[in-house]
């Protein structure tokens, strides 16, 4: 006798996968039969895209993280300077839906946000006391649906008074990974002097702030181990880079460039997240 799962049309068995509470009903739901599989597998990009939205906190966030910070790690172990990256939205599930490497990766981004969320929960160390950050949520034995906001996070936020800590953790998670979304859009600029110096042969510059498990030349061989400590050529040399001038006054004339050129170096993140500020005020009043 033929199983009624069988029968279910390949449309319905889509709603069901949409419909799951989480990943691993996914899976259990993928492995039921050859037929839930083939479903599975051939619809699989769309499907991750809309239950990981709405069952991973920050989700579109944490893959565009997990994308630009795949972008950095294959120029890094090219020993390639990391690529420019410019159009932000196309990191995003919007214009390209994730595959499965990216989904099991944004779930190893989201254990990392769980673990630095925990330590600041939760911490009982420090130099003087036992402290966390929010000592008040620690005691509060409610669901995060139903707890409020501590009083010392409410001043001066809109809307904060009625505020549940749940909110507060979709904030934190996305304040997590936007981080970690901006140190790899911002590789490059930053990471420039290093890979100019390894072309130049600044062997010194290079053998003081290199990753040297990774990038090594014989030059290095001969800078003497003893006096690695940065010294005043070395400043120099990394203030040739925008940057790296962030304390000089904005109307001297290095100030007026280094102003030029962080709209190369900022625009596209900034602008991004300005864009991506006004269509959230639209969509989450």
């Amino acid at each position: 006798m033929e199983s009624p799962i069988l029968s279910i049309p390949v449309e319905i068995l889509i709603r069901i996968f949409e419909s799951c509470d989480g990943f691993p009903q996914v899976v259990a739901l993928a492995s039921a039969c050859k037929h839930t599989q083939t479903v599975w597998v051939t619809n699989s990009p769309k499907l991750i895209w809309i239950v990981g939205r709405s069952q991973i906190r920050s989700f579109d966030d944490a893959l565009m993280a997990v994308r630009a910070t795949a972008i950095v790690l294959k120029a890094y172990q090219a020993g390639a300077l990391p690529p420019a990256v410019v159009a932000i939205n196309s990191l995003s599930g919007k214009s390209k839906l994730p595959d499965l490497a990216e989904l099991k990766e944004v779930l190893n981004m989201q254990h990392l946000v769980r673990c630095i969320e925990y330590i600041f929960l939760n911490s009982k160390f420090h130099k003087r006391y036992e402290t966390n950050l929010f000592p008040y949520i620690r005691r509060d034995r409610n669901p995060a649906a139903r707890q409020g906001f501590p009083y010392y996070l409410k001043e001066n936020i809109l809307g904060a008074e009625n505020a549940k800590i749940d909110s507060f953790r979709d904030g934190f998670f996305r304040a997590m990974y936007r981080l970690l979304l901006a140190g790899a859009v911002l590789a490059r600029p930053y990471m420039a002097p290093l890979f100019q110096a390894r072309e130049e042969g600044n062997a010194r510059f290079f053998f003081i702030w290199a990753d040297r498990h990774y990038y090594w030349s014989e030059e290095m061989d001969q800078v003497d181990e003893t006096d690695t400590s940065p010294k005043e050529v070395d400043f120099d040399y990394v203030r040739q880079f925008p940057v790296y001038n962030f304390d000089v006054p904005d109307w001297s004339k290095i100030g007026q460039w280094r102003n030029r050129e962080y709209e190369t170096c900022f625009g596209p993140l900034a602008s991004w997240i300005i864009e991506d500020g006004r269509m959230r005020e639209q969509n989450e009043p």
